[in-house]
């Protein structure tokens, strides 16, 4: 499996420096209906019918209600709970980090305008059969989190309720977003680096090794500047191969030409 990283000039010389990836927190992310799924109270009908039970079994005070009574207290039931599960929602999802890869789509147009700096960015080209990327990372122990998944898309929004919130949300988007074709990894950011420049201060670093990478292709319209700082990074007789890509001629298609050899 080959995975692409598509990204700016700057943090792909920057992981060729130091070998540091950025996994995104929720806040930064372009869709705003990511990981924020549907709401549905106490759930299915069924699922409101065992709690009424439950109740009844166990709260003689429940018992003697009327029916409306009883239903005041779902209602309220409802109330608490949404609250708790949005807050609980927003807890658990700003301490999440994503790092998007695609699967061997090196020359997607879209994609290059979209996460790669309208083509003055870069593509890191990972081999996804090294161990770094069968490895499960971070201490969550979610079976979701520090993995390798492939991203799911739908028409409908993912739903939680209060019996839990599922995991549908960490890796469904809309249908609109299909072309894609994402993969991500989820990290606590709690188990990433931060580190400062200058003033400024960059978290939700994650190391990659430098051996899972095969490749670096650079936008058709990567700043000259750049280009020269890649090929200082990785000159003629690197391990890594270094590509320039330039518009196809004829048809709406990239065209790569090593730089490196």
């Amino acid at each position: 499996m080959i995975l692409h990283k598509y990204t700016k000039a700057q943090y792909g010389l920057k992981y060729l420096r130091d070998g540091f990836l950025r996994f995104s927190p929720k806040l930064e992310l372009n869709d705003p209906f990511e990981m924020h799924p549907y709401l549905n109270s106490l759930g299915t009908p069924e699922h409101v019918d065992a709690i009424v039970r439950e109740l009844e079994d166990e709260d003689e005070g429940f018992r003697r209600l009327s029916p409306e009574q009883k239903e005041e207290v779902l209602d309220d039931l409802r109330a608490q709970g949404l609250a708790n599960m949005r807050s609980r929602m927003v807890s658990d999802f700003q301490s999440v980090g994503i790092l998007s890869l695609v699967k061997d789509r090196r020359q997607d147009l879209l994609m290059w305008a979209h996460y790669a700096d309208s083509h003055r960015g870069c593509v890191l080209e990972f081999d996804g059969t090294h161990e770094w990327f069968k490895t499960k990372h971070g201490t969550n122990p979610h079976d979701l989190m520090g993995v390798l998944n492939e991203v799911n898309y739908s028409p409908t929004r993912p739903q939680v309720s209060l019996l839990g919130l599922g995991k549908d949300h960490l890796l469904t988007k809309a249908e609109c977003w299909g072309y894609e074709k994402e993969w991500r990894i989820l990290l606590n950011l709690r188990d990433c680096t931060t580190q400062t420049h200058g003033e400024k201060k960059v978290n939700g670093l994650f190391q990659v090794p430098h051996e899972a990478l095969t490749g670096v292709y650079l936008g058709v319209n990567i700043d000259p500047k750049d280009r020269e700082l890649f090929l200082d990074l990785l000159p003629p007789g690197n391990r890594v191969g270094l590509f320039q890509f330039r518009q196809d001629e004829q048809d709406y298609a990239l065209v790569a030409r090593q730089l490196n050899l």
